[in-house]
């Protein structure tokens, strides 16, 4: 390798280090606008103080922010899709309580430490978008299958009494 590639290596490497503390620092910096710092990172901060963070400062309160938003979103993934599975459950096959099913699935170790993998591996691949999957996730878990089925039903019978309805419209 010669000279030149080796210093344009180096470059590289200190660039790609400065765009992720600064990316880091920008997170940090939201989170002192929103004035969540206390939730996220356990101390206050002004965006005042997040600017005047030394690197390994960033790095570390940002690897703090990480850990705390990856225990919300495996809250709301985990718990959300273990709940909205023995939903959907329920309605194939009879359940005395859905609601328990969850509960016991959530208190399962090994289901835990699985979905808690597979919800890491989506934050890795998934990024930002994991967010709108968590949201989506939350509207889900409020959906009344009961109602969606009782109101596909009373549409069925309605079309079969009057089917010259179906014919007008």
């Amino acid at each position: 390798m010669t000279e030149l590639e080796k210093l344009l290596e180096e470059d590289t490497e200190v660039k790609e280090e400065v765009g992720d503390v600064s990316a880091a620092r920008e997170s940090l910096a939201i989170l002192a606008t929103l004035g969540t710092t206390k939730d996220y990172l356990g101390k206050n901060m002004t965006l005042a103080d997040v600017h005047r963070l030394s690197k390994e400062d960033v790095r570390n309160y940002y690897k703090i922010y990480q850990m705390a938003n990856g225990q919300q979103l495996y809250n709301t993934l985990v718990q959300g899709s273990l709940g909205i599975i023995s939903k959907v459950i329920s309605h194939v096959i009879p359940l005395d309580s859905p609601e328990s099913l969850a509960n016991d699935l959530q208190e399962d170790k090994l289901v835990q430490r699985e979905l808690s993998s597979f919800a890491g591996y989506l934050v890795l691949k998934g990024g930002r978008l994991v967010a709108l999957a968590s949201g989506l996730l939350q509207v889900a878990k409020h959906v009344d299958l009961n109602k969606i089925q009782k109101e596909s039903n009373e549409k069925e019978v309605e079309s079969n009494q009057n089917p010259e309805t179906l014919e007008t419209n």
